[in-house]
């Protein structure tokens, strides 16, 4: 029996495979096997993302191919329309998947609100602009990828990733955050290869310890089957430790790194803003990011430095929230949200900027801090984040400390001795963090399955 139009609505996802190969036919030998070949399940992939996964993601891959020689076969959900069939060493192939689209109640704990036609008066009626910068256009890297039907996106993903994985042949499996945990699981159980899980975020850090019962299960589930799980931080570890029970000797900690260690472009002038100082904030608009924080801090820092504007880049569920909150302030015309940015334009707001701050609440790593400096900027952090256990360059607080926040900020705003002495010295804490070396912690990871699978 055939449901209405009313009923049912059809849409449908592409799985992708990403084919990564070397120029180098000779792969590396690890002990006396070879593991070269990587089953690899992610929902993002640079271009096509939602926030940094997608960006770590395909690092973590090039990587793997490019400075290592191995050979890689990554799942997306879709087809990514903005990214060529062939990128280098990386070929596209594309497998469709059609699904029922039916209301839920589960919607995207990743997925930014990138148009919300409500929005539109309330700029007008705060004063606030909405600032692009130059060549920012609508790209498909900004469309949602993630769905409100984001259940049943998960497992149809899950039963096509699966078959694709079935026709080919690898020594290990590793997935990329809850999502894809459902088609490693699979995977292995049909392959019987190792599973290794790469936790980019827990929906604890996500949600502030309030999980959706749904994710946080399947979350739970890929950990236990997984070999291995590798952490983005300290932090994450302890979490994954404490709220999931996962032993500790089972899970390894690989920083994130950035795969350029020096920005494509060169200074701009900030003619948006003339002679006025720029704070930016750059991150997906939730309660995990902290730009509540860095709103509460503005009024502290205008008193010292009125000539200054903030300039919120992201979208999300609480851009309304914040749009209110600067009016209630009374600092709107000092303050600026961009919406969504193409990952293009990233490094072009990043040099516009006099300071970037990362006020996050909860951040498992956080690579932003890594390209505000690789552009020059200086950058404070919360003493929250993953990444204040590797950046020592940096100014630190707790988020909550808005008067601490506030003081730092006019700090850097003020002395430009200071400004300069973070952006000279923050670079050496890049060239500790490249993926040529972090990926080999990885690939350590794959030997030591490899040997328990031996035994």
């Amino acid at each position: 029996m055939t449901a209405s139009k009313a009923e049912i609505n059809y849409c449908s996802i592409t799985a992708i495979v990403v084919y990564l190969y070397c120029i180098d036919i000779n792969m590396p030998e690890l002990g006396n096997s070879k593991v070269h070949k990587v089953m690899m399940f992610g929902w993002e992939f640079a271009p096509y993302i939602a926030g940094g996964l997608g960006v770590v993601c395909r690092s973590i891959t090039e990587s793997l191919v490019e400075d290592h020689g191995y050979k890689v076969t990554y799942v997306l959900p879709r087809m990514p329309a903005g990214l060529s069939p062939r990128l280098g060493g990386i070929s596209l192939k594309g497998a469709g998947i059609d699904f029922k689209y039916t209301k839920t109640s589960l919607s995207s704990p990743y997925s930014p609100d990138i148009a919300n036609p409500a929005l539109g008066n309330i700029y007008a009626q705060a004063g606030i602009s909405q600032h692009l910068l130059p060549d920012q256009q609508t790209s498909s890297a900004a469309k949602p990828i993630y769905g409100n039907m984001l259940e049943q996106e998960v497992e149809a993903y899950a039963s096509q990733a699966a078959e694709i994985a079935s026709h080919e042949n690898y020594d290990v499996i590793h997935n990329h955050d809850w999502m894809t945990a459902q088609a490693a699981i699979i995977a292995k159980e049909d392959s019987g290869k190792p599973m290794v899980m790469h936790i980019h975020a827990t929906e604890i850090e996500r949600t502030l310890g309030n999980p959706n019962p749904f994710i946080f299960e399947k979350e739970l589930e890929g950990m236990n089957h997984a070999d291995m799980i590798i952490a983005v931080s300290q932090a994450t570890k302890d979490r994954i430790v404490s709220n999931y029970g996962i032993a500790p000797e089972k899970i390894t900690v690989v920083y994130n790194a950035l795969d350029k260690l020096e920005s494509k472009y060169g200074p701009l002038a900030k003619s948006i803003y003339n002679d006025d100082k720029v704070v930016l904030f750059l991150a997906r608009l939730t309660a995990m990011k902290g730009a509540n924080y860095l709103l509460e801090a503005a009024p502290k820092v205008l008193k010292v430095m009125p000539k200054t504007k903030f300039l919120f880049v992201g979208a999300g569920e609480l851009l309304e929230t914040l749009i209110e909150q600067s009016i209630d302030l009374g600092i709107s015309h000092k303050v600026s949200f961009t919406g969504f940015l193409p990952h293009d334009q990233v490094d072009r707001a990043y040099r516009k900027a006099d300071v970037f701050v990362m006020p996050s609440v909860a951040e498992p790593f956080g690579i932003t801090p890594l390209e505000a400096i690789r552009n020059g900027t200086p950058v404070i952090i919360s003493k929250q984040s993953g990444a204040s256990e590797v950046l020592q360059n940096v100014l630190k607080v707790d988020f909550w400390d808005v008067d601490e926040m506030a003081n730092k900020l006019i700090a850097v705003l003020k002395y430009g001795v200071l400004a300069d002495e973070l952006t000279n010295n923050s670079k050496h804490d890049l060239e500790k963090l490249s993926w040529d070396k972090q990926t080999e912690q990885i690939m350590n990871v794959y030997d030591q399955l490899r040997v328990q699978q031996a035994f």
